[in-house]
Order: C-alpha cells, then sequence, then structure tokens
C-alpha cells in the first residue's frame, strides 16, 4: 500500500457512529449503486466529500484498480492520502499489473507529494 507523508500529519482518534467508538484508521469511498457507472468527476467528488465529512479519520483511500493511475493522482489532490490495491511485486499472479511500483511512486511525486510505502498497521515501511 502506498500512502502520502502528509497522512502522518493526521492525528488519529476515535470515531463515534450511533454511539459505538471504534478506532477507524481509514475510509475508502465507493459508489452507492453498483449498476449506474461512475465517471472520474463523482470519484474525485466521492473522495472530497468523504474527507469533509469525516475529519476525524486520518486516511482516505483510493483503489489503484479501480481509479487507475491517472484518476488516482487527481484523487491524491482531492483529499485522498492513501492508494490501495497496490500488489507488492510488480508481477502479480493475474500478470503484469498497470504500473510497476516507480510508476506508482512517480505520480504521487507529480501530484505534489512525497510518496512513503506502508503495511497493513499504516506503519512506514523503511
Amino acid at each position: 500500500m502506498f500512502s502520502t507523508l502528509e497522512a502522518d500529519k493526521v492525528p488519529r482518534g476515535d470515531v463515534t457512529f450511533r454511539g459505538v467508538t471504534a478506532n477507524v484508521l481509514t475510509l475508502m469511498p465507493t459508489r452507492l449503486d453498483a449498476m449506474r457507472p461512475t465517471t472520474g468527476y463523482d470519484d474525485v467528488k466521492s473522495v472530497a466529500m468523504a474527507r469533509l465529512a469525516a475529519p476525524n479519520i486520518p486516511t482516505i483511500q483510493v483503489d489503484w484498480l479501480r481509479y487507475g493511475p491517472k484518476l488516482a493522482q487527481v484523487a491524491l489532490t482531492f483529499g485522498a492520502d492513501d492508494i490501495d490495491n497496490v500488489t507488492a511485486s510488480d508481477e502479480a499472479p493475474d500478470g503484469r499489473r498497470r504500473a510497476p511500483l516507480e510508476d506508482v511512486r512517480r505520480n504521487i511525486e507529480a501530484a505534489g507529494l512525497e510518496p512513503a510505502e506502508r503495511d497493513g498497521r499504516f506503519e512506514l515501511i523503511a
């Protein structure tokens, strides 16, 4: 999983939903109607709305395989700070992935952010 170093600047805190407190670390906006395809505008709008509607959740994720390299890059400028579903190696079991890891890093840098690789607990990988 790739993230930006900006994610480290947001404090992790408790979020309350209907009286239940949970330590929510991430939110991935998805479409509500699976039968209606979305546009790129719809996708980045949902990222921006998630960032505004859930200020206590430190990480807003976008799915690399669903968004693709360019829309994921744009989503980073609309409030996302984590790219999920990036396979650990360039040679995935299903065949070569859409872009090698260096392309993911380059897209994050082109968005004006600094790439950082994280594990499943959102800890930086050295």
